[in-house]
C-alpha cells in the first residue's frame, strides 16, 4: 500500500464517468445527508482537509469476474433510490475500486453531476415521487452566510441547520425553492462549474466579468469553485496493490473499523456480501429491505437482518464481524429461500404485524421482534403462519407479549444480554407454542421484568390519542375482534364535545371546566377504545349515550361503565372507568 500523486476532483469525477473508479459489493449504499454534502463543499472553500481516500487496483481476471462492482449513484432519491446499479466488468481493463471514501466521492459526484431528492416535509413515504422532489446543489453568490441579515436568515434559514457555522452558502435547492428565492441573481448551480467551455480559468473570467461585473463576491466565489474542482489536488489516496481479494476486504475492514465512518452492523453486512457464493446478498437485503418498508415500517433496514440472522446462527449475538464465522455464512446462505430462513420469517412477521394494526410508530424497538423472528424460524412455522386457523391462538399470544414488551421498554439501550436469555429459553423449551411463561419466569425478579405496578398502570393510562403506545395498550385491552380487521383508535365521548364553545352549554363549575378540558382526561386511554372493521365508521361524532343505545353496546365487554353514559357525569365515567381498565390490563400482565 502507498501514497499516490494527489489527484483533482475533476480527474476523479471523470473517473467516475469512465467507470475507472468502481464501488465494491462490500460497500453500503448512500447515507450523506444533504446536509452533509453542502458542508462538504463549505469545507472545500474555506481550505479544510477532507482527509484521505483508500483505492484498490483491481487488475485480476478473477476479482474482475467474480467478485461484483457498482457504479456511483448519481441520482439520489430518499427510499426509492440509494445505491446505484452494478457493472458488468466482463470485459472491462483494470480499473480502481473504492474501498474508502465512497460516500466523500459520490457526495461530490452527486453535487457537481447529478441531483438530490429526499421527502417533502410532512409527506409521506410511499411510491409517489412528487413527494421527492429533484434538488440541485446552489451556491449563494450575494454573500457569506456569516454576513446573513435578518431577511436572509429568515428565507434560507430553515435550509441549513442550526448553529452549523457554515461560512458560504451551499443549498440543495427545488426548481420552485430556487426561483422563489431569487434565482440566478442569487444563486449558481455548482454543477454549472463542469461546462466544458469554463475549464479553462480565462474563459470562465471572461464570463464571469460578463455576467457579474457589478458582484464582486459572486466574482470571487465561483473562481475559489472553480479552483478547487479543477486546480487544487484534494483527493490524496493509498493505493492497495494486490491481487488477494482477502486482503483487500481485510484492509477493509481494519480501515473502516477503527472509527465511526462504518458501524460494526455495516462491516458485517459487507462480510456476508463477499463471503456468499451462490446468493447476491447486496441484492438480496436491499430488496428484502425495500419490502418491509413498503409494508409501512420505515424505520427497518439491513442492520436488523444481521440482528436476526445474529440470533439465529450465532452462539454470540454481539455485531462482530468474528461472530460471522463460516459455517454460520454458509448455513445462512443455504437457508436463505428456504420457508424458515432468516428472509421468509422477517417478511411473515411483519406480515402479521401489519395484518394486526401495528405500524413504524407503534414498534418502538425492532429488537423486540428478533425472539419472534428466532421461534418462527426454529419451529419452522413460518410457511402461512399468518392465515392458518392452527396458528390462531399461537398469533393472539405473541402479539399479546409483543405488546407487553413494547409498555415494559425492556429492550431499550444495549438488548444483546436479554435477547441471549430469551432465545436460550426459546431454544430450551418444546416448540408447540411461543414459551410465554417461560420467558417471564427467566426474567422475574431482574430489571427487565414483566410484572407491572399501579403506579406505572396509571401511567399507561395517561397516555395520550397518538402517543407511540396508544395502541398496545388498546391492543391489550380489546382482544376480542379479528386481529386480521382493520383497527381504530376512537374516543368514546367524541373529541369535538370538549371545546369550550360546546361545554360551556354544560354550565359546568370552573373546577368540572378544567377536568373536562384536561388532555389527560377526554384524550387520553382513559375516553378511548379500539374498535374493529367499519365500526368506526357506524360512530364517527355520535355521542357516547347515543352510541351505546343505538347500536346495542355490551358496555361490559367494551369496559364502559353503564351508569355514566351522559357528558354531565363525564368525571364519575372516568373514575369507573379507571378502575376497569385498570383491572383488565393488570391481569393481562399476569
Amino acid at each position: 500500500m502507498s501514497f499516490q500523486t494527489p489527484l483533482t476532483i475533476k480527474q476523479a469525477i471523470d473517473k467516475i464517468d469512465s467507470r475507472d473508479y468502481l464501488l465494491p459489493a462490500i460497500q453500503r449504499e448512500f447515507v450523506w445527508s444533504s446536509h452533509q454534502i453542502e458542508l462538504l463543499f463549505d469545507s472545500l472553500m474555506r481550505g479544510f482537509p477532507i482527509s484521505s481516500f483508500l483505492f484498490w487496483n483491481v487488475n485480476n481476471k478473477s476479482n474482475k469476474v467474480k467478485q461484483k462492482y457498482y457504479e456511483f449513484l448519481k441520482e439520489y432519491i430518499e427510499y426509492h433510490q440509494e445505491t446505484a446499479s452494478e457493472f458488468n466488468t466482463n470485459g472491462k481493463g483494470n480499473f480502481t475500486a473504492v474501498l474508502d471514501g465512497q460516500q466523500r466521492l459520490t457526495a461530490l459526484y452527486i453535487a457537481l453531476k447529478g441531483t438530490y431528492a429526499e421527502k417533502r416535509r410532512y409527506a409521506r413515504y410511499d411510491n409517489c415521487l412528487d413527494n421527492f422532489p429533484k434538488k440541485y446543489l446552489y451556491l449563494d453568490i450575494c454573500k457569506k452566510c456569516t454576513e446573513y441579515k435578518k431577511q436572509d436568515i429568515e428565507q434560507l434559514g430553515r435550509y441549513k441547520e442550526e448553529e452549523d457555522e457554515r461560512e458560504y452558502g451551499f443549498y440543495f435547492l427545488t426548481e420552485e425553492e430556487y426561483n422563489d428565492l431569487g434565482g440566478e441573481t442569487r444563486f449558481y448551480r455548482v454543477g454549472d462549474i463542469l461546462t466544458p467551455q469554463y475549464s479553462g480559468f480565462a474563459n470562465l473570467t471572461k464570463m464571469l466579468m460578463q455576467k457579474y461585473e457589478d458582484n464582486s463576491f459572486a466574482i470571487e466565489s465561483i473562481s475559489k469553485l472553480h479552483e478547487i474542482v479543477y486546480q487544487e489536488k484534494l483527493i490524496n489516496y493509498y493505493l492497495v496493490e494486490t491481487d488477494d481479494y482477502e486482503k483487500a476486504l481485510n484492509i477493509f475492514i481494519r480501515t473502516n473499523s477503527g472509527g465511526e465512518k462504518l458501524s460494526y452492523a455495516d462491516l458485517l453486512i459487507s462480510t456476508i456480501i463477499s463471503n456468499w457464493t451462490k446468493v447476491d446478498a447486496r441484492k438480496e437485503f436491499q430488496e428484502l429491505e425495500k419490502e418491509v418498508k413498503g409494508m409501512g415500517f420505515y424505520n427497518f433496514s439491513k442492520v436488523f437482518i444481521v440482528r436476526y440472522a445474529l440470533l439465529i446462527y450465532s452462539n454470540d449475538i454481539r455485531f462482530k464481524v468474528n461472530n460471522l464465522t463460516k459455517d454460520c455464512l454458509k448455513k445462512m446462505e443455504t437457508d436463505w429461500n428456504e420457508a424458515y430462513g432468516v428472509k421468509a420469517t422477517i417478511r411473515e412477521v411483519f406480515t402479521l404485524l401489519k395484518k394486526y394494526g401495528h405500524t413504524d410508530n407503534t414498534i418502538t424497538s425492532y429488537n423486540a421482534l428478533a425472539p419472534i423472528v428466532y421461534y418462527l424460524s426454529r419451529s419452522r412455522k413460518t410457511n402461512k403462519f399468518c392465515i392458518l386457523s392452527k396458528y390462531e391462538k399461537e398469533r393472539k399470544d405473541i402479539l399479546k407479549w409483543l405488546n407487553i414488551v413494547i409498555l415494559k421498554k425492556i429492550f431499550g439501550g444495549q438488548s444483546d444480554s436479554i435477547l441471549k436469555d430469551i432465545r436460550d429459553v426459546i431454544a430450551k423449551t418444546k416448540l408447540d407454542k411461543f414459551p410465554i411463561d417461560e420467558i417471564n419466569k427467566k426474567l422475574e425478579g431482574t430489571r427487565k421484568s414483566l410484572s407491572i405496578d399501579d403506579e406505572t398502570l396509571d401511567c399507561l393510562l395517561e397516555e395520550q390519542k397518538d402517543s407511540r403506545y396508544a395502541f398496545p395498550i388498546l391492543a391489550l385491552l380489546y382482544e376480542e375482534g379479528d386481529y386480521r380487521d382493520t383497527k381504530h383508535k376512537d374516543h368514546l365521548h367524541p373529541e369535538k364535545t370538549f371545546n369550550k364553545a360546546n361545554l360551556k352549554k354544560l354550565n359546568l363549575s370552573a373546577e368540572d371546566m378544567e377536568f373536562y378540558l384536561d388532555k389527560k382526561n377526554w384524550n387520553s386511554i382513559l375516553n378511548l377504545q379500539l374498535l374493529y372493521g367499519d365500526k368506526n365508521q357506524s360512530k364517527n361524532d355520535m355521542s357516547l349515550n347515543e352510541w351505546v343505545k343505538k347500536n346495542k353496546i355490551n358496555c361490559k365487554e367494551r369496559l364502559i361503565p353503564e351508569r355514566y353514559l351522559d357528558i354531565t357525569d363525564f368525571k364519575s365515567f372516568i373514575k369507573e372507568r379507571k378502575k376497569l381498565l385498570k383491572a383488565k390490563l393488570k391481569k393481562a400482565f399476569e
